[in-house]
């Protein structure tokens, strides 16, 4: 028996484990955004597949404990759902660190920094709301997911303005490289934001 054992009852381990997720999630965009924003990429994918590893290993107790578990908290699928989603952000910040880094990018675009501050904020907010998942904070969370939504909005403007200004550049496979990235970033964000589809219609069942 390990130390959550003892500590966290069974029917509000998922939500412990969930909880643990987000934070590792909002680390892993916080390593991303600063990468692009101090413009020194060295590293950053090394530090954020140490962070994916985190996230991996976490999951993957979470689901031998939903298989092993009779009864849940909250639905199955939920759980599921959630912890899937939130892999799949840790998932696209590595992979467009490891882009910036395979491309050799230099210089990381202003607006491809400002799409990383959104995520930050993003995955920050999704943290908050994960945690309340506890207690059932149904306001709590809804004013976060009100929030996610409102930085997802941003972000899709601010990657048009982006793209916009990245298709003016002169050399074509720098276009496509940033492009890359930039897409990774947005998916990150778009993953955010699904979260808060999954968050909503938990609080919806239970409130």
């Amino acid at each position: 028996m390990n130390v959550i054992d003892w500590i966290v009852p069974r029917e509000k381990r998922f939500f412990h484990m969930l909880a643990q997720q987000s934070a590792i999630i909002s680390n892993g965009a916080k390593e991303l955004e600063k990468g692009f924003s101090n413009g020194s990429l060295a590293g950053t994918a090394r530090r954020l597949k140490e962070i994916e590893s985190e996230g991996d290993d976490l999951m993957h107790s979470l689901y031998s404990e939903l298989n092993k578990t009779f009864i849940t908290p909250i639905d199955r699928e939920d759980i599921s759902n959630l912890a899937m989603l939130m892999d799949d952000i840790l998932d696209a910040c590595f992979e467009a660190s490891e882009r910036a880094e395979l491309y050799g990018i230099r210089q990381v675009p202003v607006h491809l920094v400002r799409l990383s501050e959104l995520l930050v904020r993003g995955t920050h907010e999704m943290h908050l709301a994960v945690s309340a998942l506890d207690k059932m904070e149904g306001d709590e969370i809804r004013k976060r997911i009100v929030k996610i939504n409102e930085l997802e909005s941003r972000a899709e403007e601010v990657q048009r303005q982006g793209l916009k200004e990245l298709f003016k550049e002169k050399d074509p496979i720098l276009v496509i490289k940033l492009k890359d990235i930039y897409i990774s970033v947005e998916h990150a964000m778009d993953r955010c934001e699904d979260v808060s589809h999954v968050l909503g219609d938990i609080i919806m069942k239970h409130g």
